[in-house]
C-alpha cells in the first residue's frame, strides 16, 4: 500500500452514491454538496463494482489491496485519497477522546482535593506565605509581573514560580489557564487542544503546586542574592566567558555538594538510586533539545543560528538512553506515564526557556551547567556500574557526550562574539550564577526525597501531601 494510505487505520471511501452515466462513459461520485467525475474505459460495470466496495471498510477490496496486480487500484485510491474522497472509518479517535479527557478530568480533581490539605497540614504562618504566594503567581499568570517589593525574592522556589509564571503565561496558555482555573477555586477542567500532551500539562501544575508548598518553609530563604552585586566589564566574548567561569568557580567552591554518590553508595540504594537518577535525566535530556531551538529561533546572528542548529541535531533524542536503562531495571510503560518529576527537574528547561528568551547569553553561559566544562566526564554511570548495576546502556549516554565533546560548546559560542556589552553581560551572568546555584539544589532534592520516600521508585503527582513535601531538602 503507498505511503498516503498509511495515514488511516482504516480507510473507507466517502460518498453518498455513485452514478455511471453510460452515454458520457463516466462515472460521478456525491458526497453532500461534493461532487467529482471520472472517466471510465473498459469494464465500467466492474470499476463501479470496486468502487462500491471501498465504501465498505473492511471489504476484500481494502483487504487484498497491496496484492499483486492491484497497481491500478492502489493509485485510483491514492488519487482519491488526494482529492480528499478517502475517509477514517476507524473510532479510535473518539476512544482517545475520550481517554484523554478523562485524564484530564481525573488529575485536575486530584489537583482540588489535594489543594484542601494545605488547611490541615500547614501552620497558620505557613498558610499565610502560601496564600501570599498563591496570590502573586495568580497576578503572574495574568499580567506577567510577580509583584515582590523591591524585586527581591526571598528563596529559590519563589523566584522559580515567578519565571515559570511569565512563561507559561506566554509560552504554555494551556498551562497557564488550568492553573489560574485551580488556584481561582475552579472544580471543572478545560478540554485541551489535541495537539497538547495531558501529561506534560499536568506535570507542570504538579511543579507548580509543589514549589508554592516549598516556598513557605523558611529553610528555604535567602538573606542576600551575592550574584546582584557582579557587574561584568564589557569586554570581548571569550574574555566575558572567562570573567564568568571564575565567578562560578567561587560559588561551586561554596555550595560543595557529594550527596548524591554518598546516597548510591548506600545500602540497598543502587538500584532505586538508579531508577531516580534516569527518570529524572530523561526528562531534562527530552526538554533540554526545546531550549536550544528556542534560542536559535531568537533574533540572533547567522553564525550563532547554525551553530545551535547543529547543536540541537546532537542533542536531540538523548531520553532514549535513559529510558533504554530505565527498561533494562524493569520500568515498565505505565509507570513511565505516571512518572511526574521532582518539582526543581520539572520545571529546570522552563526557566532556562524563559531566561533565554529575556537575554540569549543566558543561555550561552548554562550551557556548561548542562555539559560541564571541556573534558569533563559525568561520573554517576561509571559509579553505578563500579557497583554492579547490570544494564548494557548504562554508560551509552556518557560516550556519546564524551565524543561529541559538547563542552567545548560554551567556548564555540562566546568565539563568534566580537564583544559583550556590560549591561546585558551583567544580567546573563547573574542568571547563570542563579541557574548554577538553582541546579546545585536539584539533586539534593531527589536524595532527600529517595531517602524518605525510597519504597516509591517513581513519583507520581498529588501524591505527596504538603506535609510530605516539607520533609523533602530544597535549599
Amino acid at each position: 500500500m503507498e505511503d498516503s494510505l498509511n495515514y488511516f487505520q482504516k480507510p473507507a471511501l466517502k460518498v453518498d452514491k455513485i452514478v455511471y452515466d453510460d452515454q458520457e462513459e463516466m462515472v460521478l461520485l456525491k458526497n453532500s454538496d461534493r461532487e467529482m467525475s471520472m472517466s471510465v474505459s473498459g469494464n465500467a460495470k466492474a470499476c463501479v463494482d470496486l468502487l462500491e466496495n471501498l465504501r465498505i471498510p473492511d471489504s476484500l477490496a481494502w483487504q487484498n489491496i497491496d496484492a499483486e496486480g492491484n497497481e491500478g487500484v492502489v493509485q485510483l485510491v491514492n488519487q482519491l485519497q488526494q482529492y480528499g474522497w478517502i475517509e477514517e472509518a476507524s473510532d479510535t479517535w473518539q476512544k482517545q477522546l475520550h481517554e484523554d479527557n478523562s485524564c484530564l478530568e481525573k488529575w485536575f480533581r486530584d489537583a482540588v482535593q489535594w489543594l484542601k490539605l494545605i488547611d490541615d497540614e500547614l501552620d497558620e504562618a505557613q498558610k499565610d506565605r502560601f496564600n501570599n504566594n498563591k496570590k502573586k503567581m495568580i497576578m503572574a499568570l495574568k499580567t506577567g509581573e510577580w509583584g515582590n517589593v523591591g524585586g527581591q525574592f526571598s528563596s529559590v522556589p519563589e523566584r522559580l514560580l515567578s519565571i515559570v509564571s511569565r512563561h507559561w503565561r506566554d509560552n504554555k496558555p494551556s498551562v497557564a489557564k488550568h492553573l489560574l482555573m485551580l488556584l481561582e477555586g475552579g472544580d471543572q477542567s478545560d478540554v485541551l487542544s489535541p495537539c497538547h500532551s495531558t501529561l506534560a500539562v499536568r506535570n507542570r501544575i504538579w511543579s507548580a503546586l509543589q514549589l508554592l508548598v516549598i516556598s513557605v518553609n523558611t529553610s528555604t530563604e535567602e538573606t542576600a542574592w551575592v550574584e546582584d552585586s557582579i557587574i561584568a566589564p564589557e569586554n570581548s566574548g571569550i574574555n566575558f566567558l572567562t570573567f564568568a567561569e571564575v565567578e562560578s568557580e567561587k560559588r561551586l567552591a561554596e555550595y560543595g555538594g557529594g550527596e548524591l554518590f554518598e546516597w548510591i553508595k548506600g545500602e540497598g540504594q543502587r538500584d532505586k538510586s538508579a531508577v531516580l537518577i534516569h527518570l529524572h535525566q530523561s526528562i531534562i535530556s527530552k526538554f533540554y533539545p526545546h531550549v536550544v531551538l528556542e534560542f536559535a529561533g531568537l533574533d540572533v546572528r547567522d553564525d550563532l543560528r547554525d551553530l545551535a542548529i547543529q547543536y540541537f541535531q546532537e542533542e536531540v533524542g538523548h531520553e532514549k538512553h535513559e529510558l533504554d536503562v530505565l527498561k533494562d531495571l524493569g520500568v515498565g510503560e505505565d509507570q513511565l506515564a505516571q512518572f511526574s518529576p521532582l518539582p526543581f527537574f520539572s520545571v529546570y528547561c522552563d526557566v532556562l526557556s524563559c531566561l533565554t528568551i529575556e537575554n540569549p547569553l543566558t543561555f550561552l553561559l548554562c550551557i556548561s551547567i548542562a555539559e560541564g566544562l571541556p573534558g569533563s566526564k559525568k561520573k554517576i554511570a561509571g559509579l553505578l556500574k563500579d557497583l554492579g548495576l547490570q544494564s548494557s546502556h548504562l554508560e551509552t549516554h556518557t560516550e556519546i557526550d564524551v565524543e561529541l565533546d559538547h563542552g567545548q560548546f560554551t567556548r564555540r559560542f562566546f568565539s563568534k562574539l566580537p564583544w559583550v556589552d556590560s549591561a546585558q553581560g551583567t544580567d546573563a551572568i547573574r542568571n547563570y550564577l542563579f541557574m548554577l546555584r538553582y541546579s546545585q539544589l536539584c539533586w539534593p532534592q531527589m536524595v532527600s526525597y529517595g531517602r524518605i520516600f525510597g519504597d516509591q521508585w517513581v513519583p507520581k503527582a498529588f501524591t505527596l501531601s504538603p506535609a510530605d513535601l516539607l520533609q523533602i531538602k530544597s535549599w
